[in-house]
């Protein structure tokens, strides 16, 4: 879930194209260029028709620039299948939907695949459109795989604030900050069961990024690193608060926090952060104890909502609310509790080192990803293998 630049590509000017090849050309480039209300699958059936006629056209013919038309026409069928798994990303991370996450798979893993078969085709590989063929593979197989972890992070979220289905989705976030608050230490200790298989899962991620700098999307890695890095280093406190590593677990967050100044988040919501251990009444298990508290930590949780973000690097939107309906709530509560707890039992100096502290990351997961199968028959460009059932992995 890169913010890529420059998608969908134009379709070049129609250049002496047969007739029929002519109409559908200027069928495909007016829904890219001027149909805002159709939906990605309806641009996709457009793009469809249009590549059927180029391939048929090729068939008989060994043509340069059929063959870049057909690049073209077919990474934007791709990327419209990357906005409908975007969708049911989204869709299955607000209201927790098995479905969702299942299908969104389902897509994505389609993408790949129509970029797969540009290249193992040969169709790409005489072309200009390779370097951009080979890098929007390896973006779309990097968004499996945050979407993974976006389902990591839902699960995460579920645990601890309760699932967003039916009216619960609709209610006001207070809700979610009052369950934050009740959280109690044995649910901490619970939750960092999974916390360091989460943490090897973004990892993974980050190292597929890094794979990505040096190329035409370069530039849009770095929230995304900034992003990554955030999410191990809350996950690793809470793997080190377990095993009562209380001064490596506060350095853990308030590295996190650093990254998180990088250009995500605000001066404002930084502060906030920082000053998480600064509140003035003792923070107890249960919510009737915290009255007053809970009101001052959920009056700043509702600033998170408010923000501007223009000029700052851009996280796509998604991994944007993550941050601000829960990360940035999380890690102001594990803040205090980390700092209280040092303070009252441990004792230990706070490990501040950041080379020190990601000396002590594990290895990365990374699942693996690959695309379903397509092929033109003579007739149309379909799709091999459907794959049965709508697991997600």
């Amino acid at each position: 879930m890169l913010v890529i630049k420059g998608l969908p590509l134009e379709i070049p000017p129609d250049v002496e194209l047969p007739p029929g090849l002519s109409l559908a050309r200027q069928a495909a480039a007016h829904a890219i260029e001027n149909s805002p209300t159709s939906s990605p699958l309806q641009k996709f059936d457009i793009l469809l028709h249009f590549v059927n006629e180029l391939l048929k056209s090729g068939s008989e013919s060994t043509d340069s620039l059929l063959e870049e038309n057909v690049c073209i026409v077919v990474i934007n069928m791709a990327y419209y299948y990357q906005q409908v798994t975007e969708r049911l990303i989204k869709k299955a991370y607000t209201e927790d939907s098995k479905e969702a996450w299942g299908n969104s798979g389902l897509y994505n893993k389609k993408s790949i695949g129509l970029l797969r078969y540009l290249i193992d085709s040969g169709i790409a590989n005489t072309t200009k459109y390779l370097g951009l063929v080979e890098t929007f593979t390896k973006c779309w197989t990097l968004s499996q795989q945050l979407s993974i972890v976006m389902l990591s992070l839902s699960k995460l979220k579920s645990r601890i604030c309760g699932n967003n289905t039916g009216q619960e989705s609709k209610k006001s976030s207070s809700n979610r900050y009052d369950r934050l608050l009740e959280f109690q230490e044995s649910d901490l200790k619970d939750l960092a069961t999974s916390s360091l298989l989460y943490a090897r899962l973004c990892i993974g991620c980050r190292d597929s990024c890094t794979e990505l700098t040096s190329t035409s999307v370069g530039a849009a890695c770095h929230p995304l690193t900034q992003y990554l890095d955030t999410l191990t280093f809350i996950l690793l406190s809470l793997d080190r608060y377990k095993n009562d590593e209380c001064g490596a677990s506060i350095g853990m967050l308030e590295a996190a926090t650093e990254c998180l100044s990088h250009g995500l988040i605000t001066s404002k919501q930084l502060k906030l952060i920082q000053e998480s251990t600064k509140l003035k009444t003792k923070m107890a298990l249960k919510l009737i104890e915290l009255k007053s508290e809970s009101s001052n930590l959920r009056s700043k949780f509702k600033i998170f909502k408010k923000n501007d973000f223009a000029g700052k690097p851009e996280l796509h939107p998604l991994l944007r609310s993550t941050l601000e309906d829960f990360i940035m709530p999380l890690m102001m509560l594990l803040h205090y509790r980390y700092v209280k707890t040092n303070d009252k039992v441990f004792f230990q100096p706070i490990i501040r080192d950041r080379e020190e502290l990601v000396k002590g990351w594990p290895h990365g997961k990374t699942p693996d990803v690959t695309g379903t199968s397509w092929a033109f028959d003579g007739e149309q460009l379909r799709e091999l293998d459907t794959l049965g059932g709508s697991e997600y992995y």
